[in-house]
C-alpha cells in the first residue's frame, strides 16, 4: 500500500483517544490507512513503511478527522438560504454536512438527487416537519410569514413515510419554533407536538430552532423547549441573544430547565448563523461551564460572508471563550458523527 503521510502533526482523534504528536497515513484512494503515535517513529518502527509513502510535514499543525458541520442549508437554487457545499464546506475542511431542514417530505427528493448525488461533500439531512421545507423561507424575521403558518402542511404521516424510505440519508427531523413562522404563535404548540410525535414515531432525533417563541423553556400548562426534548434531540442556536435566550433575565444565569435538559442528554448546538450567536450569552454560559455539545455554522446565503464564515471560524470563537481544544474537536467530529450514525 502507498499514499501520503502527514508527519509530525498534533493529531486529535477523540474516537480513538489520540491527542499528541503522530503520523497519519492516507492511502492513494483517499482513505485513512493508519495513525502512528510519536513513540513509534522515534523507535524507528515506521522507517521501512515510510519508504512507500510521500511525506507531508505537518509540524505545528492540528491533524483531525474530516470536520462535520451539523447545521447548514445546502439546497442551492431551490431555497433562498441554499449554498454550494463543495465550495463553502469541503474547500474549508468540512467533509460531511447535515442539512438542517431545507427540505420537507415533498421536496427532499430533489435535495438528495441534485445536491447529495452531485456533491463531493457527504450530505445527510434533517427532514423539515413542513412538507415544503424552507422552499420559500429565509431567516426568521419580524415581518412574519413562514413555513408552518398553516397546519395543513405539518404532516406527521408524510414525514414518517419519507424518513422510512430514506433511512440512509435522512437522520432526523427539524422544526423552527418562532411566532412568525407559526401563524404568529397561534399554532406553535401544535407544530411542536407534531414534530415531537414524528421524531418519536421514527425513532430519530429532533432538532429545534427555538427563538422569539411563544413556547417557554419549561412546560407549565403546555409543551416546553427544551424541557420536552429527550436524550439525543438537538437544541440549536443555543447561544442566540433574543429575549427568550437560555440565560434567565431575572437571575442572569443559565435557566434551570436548560441544565436539566443537558443532564438528560439533550444536545446543545451552536448553529451560529446570521443572527443566532450572542457573545454575551456565550460568555455567561462559558462562565458556568455550559459548553456546546455540537459546534456548527448554520451556513447559508446570509451568513457565508459573515458573521459565521465557516466552521473553523466558529470553532475559533469557542476556543477564545475558553472551551478546551479537545472538546472543540469532539464537537465537530465524534459527537455530530454519532448523531448521524456515522461514528466509527
Amino acid at each position: 500500500m502507498s499514499g501520503f503521510v502527514l508527519k509530525n502533526g498534533h493529531v486529535i482523534d477523540v474516537s480513538i483517544g489520540m491527542d499528541g504528536i503522530g503520523d497519519v497515513y492516507v492511502s492513494a484512494d483517499g482513505k485513512l490507512a493508519s495513525i502512528k503515535p510519536e513513540a513509534d517513529w522515534q523507535s524507528g518502527k515506521t522507517a521501512e513503511v515510510d519508504q512507500h509513502w510521500t511525506p507531508i510535514d505537518a509540524s505545528g499543525c492540528l491533524v483531525t478527522p474530516g470536520l462535520l458541520d451539523c447545521h447548514v442549508h445546502a439546497y442551492e437554487h431551490a431555497t433562498p438560504l441554499g449554498i454550494n457545499i463543495d465550495q463553502t464546506c469541503l474547500a474549508r475542511g468540512v467533509t460531511t454536512v447535515l442539512d438542517a431542514g431545507s427540505a420537507g417530505s415533498s421536496t427532499v427528493p430533489g435535495l438528495l438527487k441534485y445536491v447529495g448525488e452531485a456533491s463531493q461533500t457527504r450530505l445527510f439531512c434533517l427532514l423539515h416537519i413542513a412538507r415544503q421545507g424552507l422552499a420559500d423561507a429565509g431567516c426568521v424575521s419580524s415581518t412574519g410569514g413562514g413555513e408552518c403558518d398553516s397546519l395543513n402542511v405539518v404532516d406527521v404521516e408524510a414525514c414518517a413515510k419519507t424518513i422510512k424510505a430514506n433511512r440512509d440519508k435522512i437522520v432526523g427531523i427539524k422544526v423552527r419554533l418562532a411566532r412568525m413562522v407559526c401563524d404568529n404563535g397561534r399554532n406553535e404548540q401544535e407544530v411542536y407536538r407534531r414534530a415531537l410525535q414524528a421524531a418519536r414515531d421514527c425513532s430519530v432525533p429532533l432538532m429545534v430552532h427555538h427563538s422569539i417563541s411563544s413556547i417557554p423553556h419549561g412546560g407549565g400548562n403546555g409543551l416546553g423547549c427544551p424541557s420536552d426534548l429527550q436524550a439525543g434531540d438537538i437544541y440549536t442556536h443555543c447561544f442566540h441573544g433574543q429575549v427568550d435566550n437560555i440565560v434567565d433575565s431575572n437571575t442572569g444565569r443559565v435557566d434551570p430547565h436548560v441544565w436539566n435538559a443537558k443532564k438528560r442528554g439533550v444536545l446543545f448546538d451552536i448553529g451560529h448563523g446570521q443572527g443566532s450567536f450572542s457573545w454575551q450569552v456565550a460568555e455567561q454560559c462559558a462562565s458556568e461551564g455550559l459548553w456546546p455539545d455540537i459546534i456548527s455554522t448554520d451556513l447559508h446565503t446570509g451568513s457565508l460572508a459573515g458573521p459565521a464564515y465557516d466552521l473553523v471560524a466558529v470553532m475559533s470563537k469557542m476556543l477564545h471563550l475558553g472551551m478546551p481544544l479537545t472538546e472543540v474537536i469532539r464537537a465537530v467530529t465524534a459527537t455530530p458523527a454519532h448523531t448521524i450514525g456515522e461514528y466509527s
